[in-house]
């Protein structure tokens, strides 16, 4: 279930400090997608299967997941008191 490896990535590549925990989920999910196929047991078609189901719930969670964080990230911004600052600072250096 590869759940948290494209919020992880996204928000790692834009230096967000908890992106490695996220990231870190991401890399168990990984790994469980290749421990379906490892089973022999299994037939193959079920572990096909189960890892479609893994890839679309993961990435329906991811962006819902993003899409929450950036309006977030956005409200915050846009309401805390040092968001002003950090605007005129921006301003300040173009």
């Amino acid at each position: 279930m590869e759940r948290c490896c494209d919020g992880g990535a996204y928000l790692a590549l834009r230096r967000r400090p908890g992106a490695l925990y996220i990231l870190a989920l991401g890399i168990i999910g990984q790994t469980s997608l290749v421990d379906t196929f490892a089973h022999l047991h299994t037939p193959f078609h079920i572990s096909l299967i189960r890892a479609t189901y893994g890839v679309i719930f993961g990435a329906i969670f991811s962006l819902l997941y993003l899409g929450t964080w950036n309006v977030l990230e956005y409200l915050w911004n846009r309401l805390s008191p040092s968001s002003e600052r950090k605007v005129s600072s921006k301003e300040a250096m173009q």
